[in-house]
């Protein structure tokens, strides 16, 4: 149909996908909303609220009779549900203060949310790319915005480089500040920008459908949320970042086919190997690459700053292991290990955290909801087209690399920010392969009413199609 006819399905943008969108610009812009002066974080309490409006119209969709949507069920959502209630139920026996522990619940849970409202709202493979698209050039400006932090950090004032609610990470001996992006401290910016930087990166390597200057220009970005990583001074996010890089490469070269990739992957390693040579032949550029701080001081452990954050993790491990002795099954009480207890003994890796404050009872639904969560991610990257498949692989390694790396190191995935975009992104794709995916009768008895409609969509094909131009609403 021509655009003359009449608006397309691609032009119209529904209610779910506007809601989506709003939330993942106001969680990635959160820092500039909260420099207006108020006695609490308006972006917080936005954040939360759009968040329960989500989950009550998925309720409401979930629910609905009149709705015709494939009625699959997702076993990530059922998890998420019966994690919520074994969190809830931790918190009203526990022995830390209400408020704490249900703030627990929040940070923990209630972002999930988004993703459910995404999952279930949006129904075309459009409107789901579209939401990620939002989130991937929302972080691209932040993402600059931290490259910006870094570069002018001597000139900028203290407003713009921290928000109120974090403080600043300097490195001792040095004129070195972390990035933060206003998004949160400077681990949960190393987070946030290296999602970003792995759906760039899988986006500029998977995508079949990009021209040769669209693909540059991804290139720039994937290189611009590459940058923001390191100038966050993360040592799990550039570990992460550098690890998803040669397996997207990897992968993308194999995905080609034997008679593409193996020329490919000829190129590429002579490239790395002029490359190091080049680097081996002059050495003051090698002094300089060994002697720089991320090289020496971050990796080398050569800085006293460094070498403190080392022995703490170090510490902190130990401790959540003997907590965990002490307290195996229902942990010491949702809230313990938040700002607003004095009881916090873990500040490095969500699994720890997680396994100090809730136990098994709690651990164990939320890993098995990662779990499921990756397994959905598998599925949708069945489901997708080859121009398409970029997406659910980039969700699955930041996920991975989460779950099985960075979640024992930092605790950076459930700050707000990469907690909701992620989730939101996440439902997305969730939502991208319902739409692909035939329908599946949830009981017994409708698999004679799915056979009649079967044969009643057959029958329709037969019919002379329209060809008058008028648009189909």
């Amino acid at each position: 149909m021509s655009r003359a006819a009449g608006t397309t399905s691609k032009d119209k943008v529904s209610a779910a996908v506007r809601l989506a969108q709003i939330l993942a610009i106001i969680a990635c812009f959160s820092g500039f909303i909260n420099l207006i002066p108020s006695p609490v974080a308006a972006a917080t309490l936005v954040i939360d609220g759009i968040t329960v409006i989500m989950l009550v119209a998925a309720v409401v969709i979930a629910l609905s009779p009149r709705i015709r949507r494939p009625r699959r069920g997702e076993a990530w959502i059922a998890c998420a549900v019966f994690a919520a209630g074994v969190a809830l139920v931790l918190a009203f026996t526990g022995q830390e203060p209400l408020d704490s522990a249900l703030n627990a619940v929040r940070n923990l849970l209630l972002y999930i949310g988004g993703g459910v409202f995404t999952a279930v709202a949006i129904h075309t493979r459009h409107d789901a790319l579209r939401v990620v698209r939002t989130i991937m050039v929302s972080g691209l400006i932040i993402a600059a915005f931290g490259v910006f932090q870094f570069v002018f950090r001597s000139a900028l004032p203290s407003w713009l480089l921290y928000s109120r609610d974090t403080r600043i990470f300097f490195y001792y001996g040095t004129d070195i500040t972390r990035s933060t992006g206003l998004v949160g401290n400077s681990i949960v910016y190393g987070t946030f920008v290296t999602f970003i930087f792995i759906l760039w990166l899988a986006a500029t390597i998977l995508r079949t459908d990009l021209t040769r200057r669209s693909r540059l220009l991804f290139a720039v970005a994937t290189a611009i949320s590459g940058v923001a990583v390191f100038v966050s001074f993360s040592r799990i996010s550039i570990v992460v970042l550098v690890a998803v890089l040669a397996v997207t490469v990897v992968y993308g070269v194999v995905r080609r086919g034997p008679s593409r990739s193996l020329p490919l992957a000829f190129h590429l390693t002579l490239t790395l190997a002029i490359v190091a040579l080049a680097l081996l032949s002059v050495p003051s550029v090698m002094a300089a690459v060994q002697k720089s701080f991320i090289v020496e001081g971050l990796f080398g452990g050569n800085n006293a700053s460094v070498g403190a954050s080392t022995d703490d993790h170090a510490m902190f491990t130990q401790l959540a292991l003997q907590s965990f002795g002490e307290h195996p099954w229902s942990g010491i009480g949702l809230g313990s290990q938040s700002g607003a207890s004095d009881r916090v003994i873990i500040t490095d890796g969500f699994h720890l955290s997680t396994l100090v404050e809730g136990g098994l009872f709690l651990v164990v639904p939320i890993t098995a909801l990662f779990l499921l969560a990756m397994i959905r991610l598998v599925v949708v990257w069945r489901h997708s087209t080859r121009a398409d498949i970029w997406m659910p692989v980039g969700l699955l390694l930041f996920l991975a690399s989460q779950v099985f790396g960075a979640g024992f190191y930092n605790t950076g995935f459930y700050g707000k920010v990469p907690n909701v975009v992620f989730w939101l992104a996440f439902g997305a794709a969730v939502a991208y392969s319902r739409a692909a995916a035939p329908a599946r009768p949830r009981f017994i008895g409708t698999v004679a009413a799915s056979q009649i409609g079967a044969i009643e969509e057959t029958n329709s094909k037969a019919e002379p199609a329209n060809t008058s131009g008028a648009t189909i609403s």
